[in-house]
């Protein structure tokens, strides 16, 4: 139990130094070392620290310094468990029952909770490092308290110092370290808490003008002559800046994968913006990515999937932010893809599925072929069918409107239950109302159609969003059109190519801030894919690369859900 807790002061300490560390303490070359020699590491690094701040005559931030060394101190001397003496052998008899005791507790409550191992493991290591503080003798607690104070007095002053903007930005650097060393240190009972606090922390030092100014210069110092003539100055200075700060980011996201349950998406983590553009201290380092993927850890956006999956044809993402696809070689069924990895048939219908899509309800829509009866040969070559949550199908009609066999259709549903559907060959939207209280019609697209590329979805604004490549101009377009028609903008997507071949493209609107994304992934190209920002006004926003080929966008109305997919794997932009 002691390396758990020695590792995380270890990584808390390796942040203030700027050096990333293991939670296992592999930095210390002699093993399994004792309290006391690990104490003695951990205060020398920090005395170091200390040294170089005396130049600065920061009197806050010495101060916070120094709460923050008398907060280790007082922990390490309230590692004493209980059955356990610091000069008592770890292999004792009582020892070794209060870990079987431990253990057995940890493990009733997490089968309590229904889970994958992958989720059982991380549950284990919550639970145990709550059992590790709870277990502390009465004396060891007096002094865990002790400890909290000046860890408390520690990020109190700290805080005041980053919040001074007369100070340079490397002392508010220095003082949001020890913000979140110090809250990491006091939230050991809470690790999840901790990590949300920490996360606010991040986010205000990402949001410093100085700091999103620095990254700029870092990122475009091999873009054109002034670009680099920038970077020449200050450019040692510079580059520890940023690697400390993505030192933070890397050890805030190694707690939330070893001692937390936290889901969430890739934008959801705190990001850092320059000019229209931003930059994703994980998802663009990619010594960082390496790391991760080394120790074939699961960042917490990254979702793989037990079986390949119909990728590159229409997906849906629900409420819960599974999603439904087709059955591969089975045109009549679709699965839903659970959180954990595992797929389950979600219905069997009659016919063969033409498009589908999700409600804001969880709702399904499919548009199926209609095989005409001998009595009724001249029925509609399409029918809707409407089906619950569970795949139950509640109700289904033939649509009138369509007057042909759909050839890759995609389909969408606005939040008022209007199903919208596009038809490639006739160059036409279809809306039809899923209630059938309204009646149904159809418009040929407001634009020239290359036939090339194209995709679409709807606003909350119940407004097409449709993005469109042309080929042989080497272009991408984004067009905004109303519910009955009409063109209300029209914005050039700013892609740069080599070459006049486009890959997959794919809209989704999002809900929450109302703004649109764009994937495009040049398959035959590039190992990326790229996604871009607008407002729902078609303004440009930013943009930014995704490692990997991924095919489609997903979104839902109701909670914000955004999904990006291939055949094996998916990453959870927002939720």
């Amino acid at each position: 139990m002691f390396a758990i807790v020695n590792g995380i002061i270890n990584s808390t300490v390796g942040l203030l130094c700027s050096k990333l560390r293991d939670y296992t303490a592999e930095r210390l070359n002699e093993g399994d070392l004792n309290e006391e020699k690990c104490r003695q590491i951990v205060v020398r690094d920090i005395d170091d620290i200390k040294s170089k701040l005396d130049g600065l005559s920061r009197k806050d931030l010495l101060a916070s310094l120094s709460f923050f060394k008398e907060g280790v101190t007082r922990f390490y001397i309230s590692l004493e468990t209980s059955g356990e003496s610091r000069h008592q052998p770890s292999t004792s008899k009582a020892h070794s029952e209060d870990e079987s005791d431990v253990e057995g507790a940890t493990a009733a409550r997490v089968e309590q909770f229904p889970v994958t191992q992958a989720k059982r493991d991380a549950l284990e290591s919550v639970f145990e490092l709550s059992k590790i503080i709870g277990n502390l003798k009465i004396a060891s607690k007096e002094r865990y308290k002790l400890a909290i104070k000046s860890l408390e007095e520690s990020r109190r002053l700290a805080t005041e110092v980053f919040n001074n903007v007369a100070l340079s930005a490397e002392d508010r650097l220095m003082a949001s370290k020890l913000r979140i060393a110090s809250r990491i240190l006091e939230g050991l009972e809470d690790p999840e808490a901790a990590v949300h606090d920490c996360l606010l922390y991040l986010k205000e030092l990402h949001d410093l003008p100085a700091i999103q100014a620095m990254f700029s210069v870092w990122r475009d110092s091999d873009k054109g002559i002034t670009s680099r003539l920038r970077a020449l100055f200050y450019k040692e200075k510079r580059n520890v800046n940023v690697e400390s700060i993505q030192v933070i980011n890397a050890l805030l996201m190694d707690l939330i994968i070893k001692f937390t349950n936290i889901k969430m998406g890739l934008l959801n983590w705190p990001t850092i913006k320059i000019g229209k553009d931003f930059h994703h201290p994980l998802l663009e380092n990619h010594a960082l990515r390496r790391k991760f993927e080394d120790k074939k850890t699961q960042l917490p956006w990254y979702w793989r999937f037990d079986e390949c999956i119909e990728a590159d044809s229409t997906c849906a993402v629900t409420s819960k932010g599974e999603f439904l696809s087709r059955v591969r070689y089975d045109g009549n069924s679709l699965k839903v893809t659970r959180r954990s990895g595992e797929h389950e048939l979600f219905c069997n219908v009659p016919s063969k599925i033409c498009c589908f899509a999700v409600g804001e309800n969880d709702d399904v829509y499919i548009v199926v072929v209609n095989i005409p009866s001998f009595y009724k040969k001249d029925s509609p070559p399409c029918k809707l069918l409407s089906l619950d949550s569970d795949g139950n199908v509640k109700a289904d009609r033939f649509l009138d409107v369509i007057d042909e066999h759909l050839v890759f259709p995609q389909m969408s549903v606005t939040k008022d239950g209007m199903i919208v559907i596009y038809c490639k060959s006739r160059k036409s939207m279809y809306i039809c109302d899923s209630t059938n209280t309204s009646q149904d019609y159809k418009f040929p697209l407001p634009f020239k159609n290359s036939m090339k590329n194209d995709s679409f979805t709807v606003s909350n604004k119940n407004e097409i969003i449709f993005t469109q490549g042309y080929y042989a101009k080497n272009k991408l377009f984004l067009y905004i059109i109303t519910i009955d028609g009409k063109l209300k903008h029209k914005v050039q997507v700013p892609h740069e190519r080599d070459t006049g071949i486009f890959g997959k493209l794919s809209v989704v609107s999002n809900h929450v801030n109302e703004t649109i994304l764009v994937s495009s992934c040049d398959v035959l190209v590039d190992d990326h894919t790229k996604i871009f920002y607008f407002s729902y006004t078609g303004e440009f926003l930013h943009q930014f690369y995704i490692l990997g080929k991924y095919q489609q966008l997903l979104s839902h109305h109701a909670n914000g859900h955004i999904l990006l997919v291939n055949n094996t794997k998916a990453i959870m932009l927002q939720m």
